[in-house]
């Protein structure tokens, strides 16, 4: 507190008519440089100390109070300008403003956001953020817990979340990673979405274009995609699934309903469809030879249907290995070199018992060329043993020769009856030769 000026001259010398001495104005004059040449003046309202500032500023732009320092008018001053900065701004309370602009902004409490919230840097919330209007974010934004969001969140970049779950509308307009995603309403994706963890779907999803999920699709509702879908796990839809272009499943796929693939299809798991399929592209199932697809409705094939055959130049003699995982048409383009026998396996390390289940039935053709000398098939053997008896169309015994300069078609039928013994013990084996003329390789 300055010493403050009260008047010296307490006996009213200088005034009208009186006779005034230098020592009544130096008196006045030290009382003056006494007061200024300290502190000042305190302008507390108290003797010497003169009356309470309320108003600053030229115009008096600025107005103080008790309780608070305010403009004169409403939405006019600014506190610091664009380039006169105030250094930092501590404040114990709440923060009320229309709109918010920060660079950068760290919020270790609660924010409650009535109006826009606009953030052009970096930005870190670790307490709750409540926001009842539109959130922009024009820069990267990091979430480390969870984001609830009841009504609309738009995006319109990129963005990476770890969960989310919103129980309105999320559009993203932009690429979009995202750990893990539950959704009870609609989610509609109008670019490319990538889902790096577990999609669960109880609702209606729907993208535009490209659907990349890293691990496995689970989901009560209907998945619709306009374009690509590619899912690194298993996908299981509850209901209908219908895509425009190709189908990539890693794992096992399941849908409750119908399934529409518009493009190709490529699974490796286990496929199951409770209602109708259509695959309007090519169909790639399994990625091991003995993977089964299991059909359990009607099968339409609109086009033709075409079996995989092994050609091979070596003539036939001896025993010849049948693999039935790898295909299901053999042809010897070269002639015949001796008698022969088949014998059907999987494969070289897979049983025909481990391949056929009992109750299920498959058909092989077995073509070789033959030359001046009708060399002819002797025995049919399954997992190397001899099927006996075998029969053969028109109730006759078996070929004693074959077709001279020409070619023979043999096919042969299995049907797996029992699950012990072999050969007829547990096998049906129907069989048939046909001859054609000589064909030019």
């Amino acid at each position: 507190m300055g010493t403050g000026y009260t008047r010296n001259d307490t006996g009213n010398n200088i005034a009208d008519g009186n006779v005034i001495n230098a020592a009544d104005f130096d008196g006045e004059f030290d009382a003056i440089v006494s007061a200024f040449a300290t502190d000042g003046h305190t302008h507390d309202g108290t003797a010497a100390e003169g009356g309470p500032i309320q108003k600053l500023g030229p115009s008096q732009e600025v107005e103080v109070d008790s309780g608070a320092i305010f403009p004169a008018s409403d939405g006019v001053t600014d506190l610091g300008k664009t380039t006169k900065e105030w250094k930092d701004l501590y404040i114990d309370g709440v923060i009320n403003t229309d709109n918010m602009s920060a660079d950068a902004a760290t919020i270790t409490g609660n924010a409650s956001v009535g109006g826009t919230f606009n953030v052009g840097g970096a930005t870190t919330l670790t307490g709750t953020a409540s926001l009842s209007s539109a959130f922009a974010v024009s820069a990267t934004s990091a979430f480390k817990g969870a984001v609830s969001v009841e009504s609309t969140l738009a995006v319109t970049g990129e963005t990476n979340v770890s969960d989310i779950s919103a129980s309105g509308t999320l559009d993203v307009a932009g690429e979009t990673s995202l750990g893990n995603i539950s959704a009870d309403g609609t989610l509609d994706v109008s670019g490319n979405g990538s889902v790096g963890g577990t999609f669960k779907i109880t609702g209606a999803v729907t993208a535009a274009s490209t659907l990349n999920i890293g691990g496995a699709v689970s989901g009560k509702g209907t998945l619709t995609v306009s374009d690509t879908v590619s899912a690194a796990g298993a996908m299981n839809v509850g209901g209908n699934f219908s895509g425009k272009g190709t189908l990539t499943v890693t794992d096992a796929v399941s849908v409750a309903s119908t399934l529409n693939v518009g493009g190709n299809f490529s699974g490796k798991g286990t496929f199951n469809v409770a209602g109708s399929a259509t695959l309007s592209g090519n169909v790639t199932m399994g990625d091991a030879t003995a993977d089964t697809t299991s059909i359990n409705s009607q099968v339409e094939f609109k086009n033709n249907l075409r079996e995989r055959t092994s050609i091979s130049t070596t003539s036939a003699t001896g025993t010849i290995n049948f693999d039935i995982l790898s295909h299901n048409v053999e042809l010897r383009t070269n002639d015949a070199a001796a008698n022969f026998e088949l014998n059907l396996r999987g494969d070289s390390s897979t049983a025909f018992s481990a391949t056929v289940a009992v109750g299920q039935t498959t058909s092989v053709a077995f073509e070789s060329s033959m030359g001046s000398t009708a060399y002819y098939l002797t025995a049919i053997k399954i997992d190397g043993a001899t099927a006996s008896p075998v029969h053969w169309q028109g109730g006759t015994t078996a070929p004693s020769e074959g077709n001279a300069d020409g070619i023979d078609s043999y096919l042969i039928n299995v049907t797996r009856s029992a699950d012990a013994g072999s050969g007829t013990a547990q096998y049906t084996c129907l069989a048939s030769q046909t001859q054609y003329g000589k064909v030019t390789y």
